[in-house]
C-alpha cells in the first residue's frame, strides 16, 4: 500500500459521496479522462467498520473508479463511493463458478479525505460480461502505476496518465456486455 498521498490532481479525495453531475455521473477532477461506465453492478464494501451493499453502475476513469448507488441507501446515507487507483492495491478478478463475476480490492485512505481506514470492496458484475471492463481497468491501472513510479514526487500541475487510446485498430464488442465507452474528441 502506499504510504504517501499522492497529489491531489492524481489521486482526488477518496470520499463517500464525491460531488456529482445531475445526471448521476461524476464530476471530472483536474486533467481527469472518463474511459467507461458500467452499469448492472454491485458494491459490497467494508468503510470505517460498516458494510454497504448497494446497487447502480461504476464509471472508470484515468484516476479512479467511481461506484454511483443507483439510489442513495437508507441506513448509510452513501449515494456514491470514490476509489482512486492510486491508493488501489490487491486487486484481483474473481470468477466463481457458481455466482457473479467480481472484482475485488483494497483502497487506502488518502490524507484530507473522509474516509479514515481502507476500504476493502468487491465489485459484482450482475449484468452481462466483463470482456470490455477488464482490460480497460488493467490498462488504466497499469498506466496509473507506471506514471507512479517515474514522478514519486510529482506535483500537482504534472499531467495525469492517459486513458487508453481507442485508435480504431480494436473492436471492443461483447453483446453480453452492457459498458459504455467514452470517447475523447482531439
Amino acid at each position: 500500500p502506499p504510504a504517501s498521498s499522492p497529489p491531489q490532481a492524481l489521486a482526488s479525495t477518496m470520499a463517500l459521496n464525491p460531488p456529482c453531475e445531475s445526471d448521476g455521473e461524476p464530476l471530472p477532477l483536474e486533467n481527469e479522462v472518463m474511459v467507461l461506465s458500467r452499469g448492472g453492478v454491485v458494491l459490497d464494501a467494508s468503510i470505517d467498520g460498516r458494510k454497504l451493499r448497494l446497487a447502480g453502475h461504476c464509471v472508470l476513469s484515468n484516476l479512479r473508479i467511481v461506484f454511483i448507488a443507483a439510489e442513495q441507501s437508507s441506513q448509510s446515507g452513501v449515494t456514491a463511493v470514490d476509489l482512486p487507483l492510486a491508493h488501489t492495491h490487491d486487486e484481483r478478478f474473481n470468477q466463481p463458478i457458481f455466482g457473479c463475476n467480481s472484482m475485488s480490492g483494497v483502497t487506502a485512505p488518502i490524507v484530507g479525505g473522509n474516509v479514515q481506514s481502507p476500504i476493502r470492496w468487491a465489485i459484482e458484475f450482475r449484468e452481462g460480461g466483463v470482456g470490455v471492463w477488464l482490460p480497460h481497468f488493467y490498462t488504466v491501472l497499469r498506466n496509473m502505476r507506471e506514471h507512479l513510479a517515474a514522478a514519486p514526487g510529482a506535483t500537482p500541475s504534472r499531467p495525469a496518465p492517459s486513458a487508453p487510446p481507442l485508435d480504431g485498430r480494436n473492436a471492443y464488442v461483447d453483446p453480453s456486455d452492457p459498458s459504455r465507452l467514452y470517447v475523447q474528441e482531439s
